[in-house]
């Protein structure tokens, strides 16, 4: 055994029973899951590729709960969800539109980044974000907000979609329940799919610094046109 008997070489021989005692192992994750079958409070594996367990350049440790742990955040690549495209109408103005997206749970945690929506045959200001709410039919007055986009001022060309940048987000949970919203000071400043049957709301005025907690009354209206929103966002474990 090489390196004084502390680390594994490539001209070692992998045996289970001395591979069991190791305090470090470098290999493909696929190896480290066969051969380490006995695990010690400690032990380290430092994986060339990944597999299940073991993440690919990432410096795993097995722990007092019986488990590989990996310490380390890993970003995904830009997801999307929500929708832009349909049959263009306008927004009501006055109103907290909301468009209901539920966050994957394949990641710990999501940070958005920009938000995108279509714009009207109407210029000026538009506030997009995105509320944290209870449900996907949501009745709860209180709503915190997690994410908010700079305002951005439409310039009214219809049916453009513009992708909104520098959106100040908080560190969401997966599988939470997200309200994208757009708020115009203007009707017509923003675009939706004519025909939802389900569209939630809340009454209130475009606010160039929104509350911490939206305590307005969220309001259903059978019908009414869905924001054409889309939220851009990461996933970090």
């Amino acid at each position: 055994m090489g390196s004084g008997g502390t680390e594994w070489e490539t001209a070692d021989t992998f045996d289970t029973a001395r591979l069991n005692k190791k305090t470090r192992f470098v290999g493909t994750g696929e190896q480290a899951t066969t051969f380490i079958t006995s695990p010690q409070i400690g032990q380290t594996v430092y994986s060339t590729e990944s597999d299940s367990t073991f993440i690919k350049d990432k410096l795993a440790f097995y722990d007092s709960s019986s488990a590989w742990v990996c310490p380390h955040i890993t970003e995904t690549s830009e997801q999307t969800l929500g929708d832009t495209s349909g049959t263009g109408g306008g927004l009501t103005s006055g109103r907290k539109n909301y468009r209901i997206v539920t966050l994957p749970t394949t990641e710990k945690f999501y940070i958005i980044t920009d938000i995108s929506f279509r714009e009207g045959n109407t210029s000026g200001n538009v506030l997009l974000g995105a509320d944290l709410l209870e449900s996907t039919t949501p009745s709860v007055s209180s709503a915190p907000l997690v994410a908010v986009a700079r305002i951005y001022n439409s310039s009214g060309t219809t049916d453009l979609v513009v992708k909104v940048p520098n959106v100040a987000s908080k560190i969401i949970r997966g599988g939470s329940i997200l309200g994208i919203f757009v708020v115009q000071a203007t009707g017509g400043q923003a675009l939706g799919v004519v025909g939802d049957t389900n569209l939630y709301y809340r009454t209130e005025s475009i606010d160039t610094t929104p509350q911490f907690i939206d305590s307005n009354a969220i309001s259903n209206d059978a019908g009414a046109i869905r924001p054409a929103l889309k939220i851009h966002f990461r996933g970090y474990s």
